[in-house]
């Protein structure tokens, strides 16, 4: 998601520099600091729109473009500030209530996202335009993160209704209605998902993700194999196909998959090759399969991860906490929360309690409580 949500921004801002190509004051500063924005240099961004505005301070393109960019350095305060200058100028700005609702969205203050979204809506023309198609589905991933499944639901159902080919729309409604345990209708709009795009590996992955999280793993392992049935020759068929016999358990069809793209694979493939290894036995050439994935990016959050399971499972306690230590310092958002899981587990097999019972309530502190979590505190404290 966080992927596609740089993409739409990027279009975004994109469209704002076309509103304000006839400015002059500004102008250059501004499309740099969108070139730089659109190459992920936030803090180059900034510095730039930081200059457009100062070359005019009545433009609330400038504004948003400034706070779109503080979003991407995660400063959702400076962000807020920004986008309510633009406010202060134009009150009908639509670009800056839209770029408020992310900044609380990515903040996790989804009722505020969702005002903000819905006030952006009411400064348009009622016509679903390419704003207004990007605002609702902010509206509608704000919804879902907020639990109103059902005003999600609507959203993404006008979404439907104005582009009736969207696979992606089909794809997220099915997830809201997985959420709510309606696997009939979840299925009906994989399925419309899978006939717009049938070859997509990724897609039948995603569902199948979708579908194991509210508890429907049998219709998950439907979905991969209906996946493997694709007939697909590239070198990327043959990574989707051997991660999905790994899940459905065939090690060594998945080892023989992997196998034919190694020398080409990145770091998703070899650390299934690597835990497809595992399963059959194999620890040496699991083992040389992780270092490897480790040395195609260097530091990577991910592989540590697995190489501290490894380390686990080797009964090497000492190892995996260290691997699980240099994947904690990468601070990858994605990883983290395993990765302190995992090293405060390696701990209490490695008898060493305190430190054990320490990680798990910062861990408690930091996500919040979780069952399986309390109970380890409750029989560390007994110890």
């Amino acid at each position: 998601m966080k992927k596609m949500r740089k993409i739409f921004l990027a279009v975004m801002l994109a469209a704002v520099m076309v509103v304000s190509a006839g400015c002059s004051k500004g102008k250059d500063q501004n499309e740099q600091g969108l070139e730089l924005y659109q190459a992920e240099d936030y803090q180059g961004a900034v510095a730039k729109f930081q200059e457009a505005v100062a070359g005019d301070n009545r433009s609330p393109e400038y504004y948003t473009n400034l706070g779109m960019a503080y979003i991407g350095l995660k400063d959702y305060e400076s962000a807020q500030k920004n986008f309510d200058y633009a406010v202060s100028v134009d009150e009908n700005y639509k670009y800056a209530y839209r770029g408020k609702g992310i900044a609380y969205l990515e903040a996790g203050d989804y009722e505020a996202a969702i005002g903000a979204f819905n006030t952006a809506l009411a400064h348009t023309d009622a016509k679903v335009t390419t704003v207004e198609y990007d605002v609702l589905k902010y509206r509608a991933e704000a919804e879902v993160l907020s639990g109103k499944y059902e005003d999600a639901l609507e959203t993404y159902t006008i979404l439907l209704e104005v582009e009736k080919e969207k696979s992606d729309d089909y794809y997220l409604r099915g997830c809201v209605y997985a959420r709510m345990g309606d696997s009939d209708k979840a299925k009906a709009d994989f399925d419309a998902a899978i006939k717009l795009k049938p070859g997509n590996y990724q897609l039948y992955w995603n569902i199948y993700d979708a579908l194991v999280q509210n508890g429907m793993p049998d219709e998950g392992r439907n979905y991969l194999n209906a996946a493997l049935v694709i007939q697909d020759d590239a070198p990327s068929a043959h990574k989707y196909r051997g991660m999905i016999q790994f899940l459905l358990g065939e090690y060594s069809s998945a080892v023989a998959e992997l196998n034919q793209i190694k020398d080409s694979a990145d770091v998703d493939t070899l650390l299934y090759l690597g835990m497809a290894y595992e399963a059959q036995g194999d620890s040496d050439s699991a083992y040389a399969v992780y270092t490897t994935a480790l040395s195609l990016e260097g530091a990577n959050a991910r592989v540590y991860n697995q190489l501290g399971l490894y380390r686990i499972r080797q009964n090497d306690y000492a190892g995996a906490i260290d691997y699980f230590q240099k994947g904690i310092a990468l601070e990858d958002p994605v990883v983290s929360k395993d990765l302190k899981f995992n090293e405060a587990a390696a701990y209490e097999k490695m008898g060493d309690f305190a430190t054990a019972l320490a990680k798990f309530e910062a861990y408690v502190s930091e996500f919040g409580s979780e069952e399986a979590v309390d109970r380890e505190i409750q029989f560390l404290k007994s110890r």
